[in-house]
Parts: structure tokens; C-alpha cells; sequence
């Protein structure tokens, strides 16, 4: 995929998280386009794909958020590689592919960020890990594993129109 692809789709994702996602709450959680997306296309693309999707992402939600600059870089970029080797290892048109490489990298993502927050700011402190995977980390990917398949759907039929600047073959 061209940069510009992908950093438009990205930003398009970081805008859409940051203000219309928050009234989709579910259990208290809201969705995470951004982690979403550098999942599914790491699943399609390989692991330099969700890597690279990984790091613009992260980059240009820290650069909005303006907190904690390389957070979301780090820790999407750690959950899109390892989703993209994950997906050149399996069938990756299984339904389970991407709703279990979504519930596991969201855990993934999720954990990096929490231990981060802990060792650098003290600021996830307050909350004790136990509370934290129960009251937010398990929510949110089971969340994200139940709307992953129709969104890695989607990008798997824009992928194989050529609409995504990929070839249509499959490697």
C-alpha cells in the first residue's frame, strides 16, 4: 500500500476514533480503529505491513492524543508485526483468523501500553493490573474480535479489487 494511502485511511481512522467512537461505547469501551486496521492488514499484508501501518498509526494518534509521545507507536507497532507473521502462517480466510489475532493483539497492545504507563509516568498506577484486563483489557478485545472479521472482510475484498495499491495475486 502507498504511504499516502495508508496515511489517509490512518488519519481518517485517528479522526473517527477520536470523535464519533467514543459514543459507541460498549461495556464501557470503545473500539480501536487504528489497532483494527493495523491488525487486518497485517493479516493481509505480512509482518512489514503491520509494521509499518503500526508505526504511522501510533505516530499520528500520539501526535493527536499529545501525550506520552511513541506509546501507540511501540505498542501498535509491536502488535502489527506480530499479527502480520501470525497471518502468513495460517488460512487466513478462516472466520477465527482474524477474531483471534484481533482478541490477541488488542491483550498484546493493551499490556505494553499499561506496562508503560506504569514504569515511565507511575500514571497507571491507580489501577491495579487484575482490574485493569478485567474492566478493560478483556472487554475491549472481545470487542475488537467480534468486529474484526467484517472489517478484515472488507479490506480482503478492497485488497483483492486492487483498490488497496496491493497486487490482486496473492503471494
Amino acid at each position: 500500500m502507498s504511504y499516502w494511502v495508508m496515511a489517509g485511511i490512518l488519519t481518517a481512522a485517528v479522526v473517527l476514533q477520536t470523535t464519533i467512537l467514543p459514543y459507541l461505547q460498549v461495556a464501557g469501551v470503545q473500539p480501536d480503529l487504528v489497532l483494527l486496521l493495523t491488525v487486518c492488514l497485517g493479516l493481509l499484508n505480512g509482518p512489514r505491513e503491520g509494521l509499518r501501518v503500526g508505526l504511522v498509526g501510533g505516530a499520528i494518534l500520539d501526535i493527536i492524543t499529545g501525550r506520552y509521545l511513541g506509546l501507540h507507536t511501540l505498542s501498535l507497532a509491536a502488535a502489527g508485526c506480530l499479527t502480520g507473521y501470525y497471518g502468513k502462517r495460517v488460512f487466513r480466510d478462516n472466520i477465527l483468523v482474524p477474531f483471534t489475532a484481533a482478541l490477541a493483539a488488542t491483550v498484546l497492545q493493551q499490556t505494553i501500553v499499561l506496562v508503560l504507563l506504569k514504569v515511565f509516568s507511575g500514571s497507571g498506577g491507580h489501577m491495579m493490573m487484575g482490574t485493569a484486563y478485567t474492566g478493560l483489557i478483556l472487554p475491549l478485545a472481545l470487542y475488537h474480535a467480534v468486529v474484526s472479521p467484517f472489517l478484515f472482510g472488507r479490506l480482503h475484498f478492497m485488497k483483492l479489487q486492487g483498490k488497496l495499491g496491493v497486487p490482486v495475486h496473492e503471494p
